[in-house]
């Protein structure tokens, strides 16, 4: 039963989504500027490693996040540790992104799996930061709402566009 009342939900919210976003948007953005993989690429402490947080945003506002890991010599992907399903929706500058279909690694098994051994969390989140783009549009900011000092926040994170 529970699983047919998430089908149906996350059926009503693509449904919703792909109908308030088929125009352009305000403040001078498109709503095709966002299309496309954008990724962050930091190492990984005491690692001959490097990850890789990557979202792909669709025409059809499905998107698909990845954080993978990569050899930091050839910059090879060498696995994954996590994957989330979901949709997004441009506002203005608000990107509203709906998780809800998320897989993460266990970490008791080393530092990545593949992308077949990810596991279905059950869990599900919604993220609504502000975005801006840069002159070239080649770098895409996301801005977080400020958070208390006793929580374990980012204030922004600035993703490039992959080619």
């Amino acid at each position: 039963m529970n699983t047919i009342i998430k089908r149906v939900s996350i059926l009503f919210y693509s449904v919703t989504v792909l109908i308030s976003c088929s125009e352009n948007i305000d403040d001078g953005l498109s709503a095709n500027e966002i299309v496309g993989t954008w990724f962050k690429t930091d190492s990984i402490e005491n690692s001959s490693y490097d990850q890789s947080l990557e979202y792909t945003f669709n025409v059809d506002n499905t998107m698909v996040v990845y954080r993978i890991v990569l050899d930091n010599n050839t910059s090879e992907t060498i696995g994954y540790r996590y994957k989330a399903n979901g949709a997004y929706r441009l506002n203005g500058t608000e990107l509203n992104m709906q998780l809800f279909e998320i897989y993460g690694h266990d970490d008791t098994m080393g530092l990545f799996s593949s992308i077949e051994n990810l596991k279905l969390t059950g869990e599900t989140r919604t993220e609504s930061p502000s975005i801006t783009f840069s002159q070239d549009k080649n770098d895409l900011t996301l801005n977080y709402l400020p958070c208390s000092t006793s929580e374990n926040c980012i204030n922004s994170q600035t993703f490039q566009k992959k080619k």
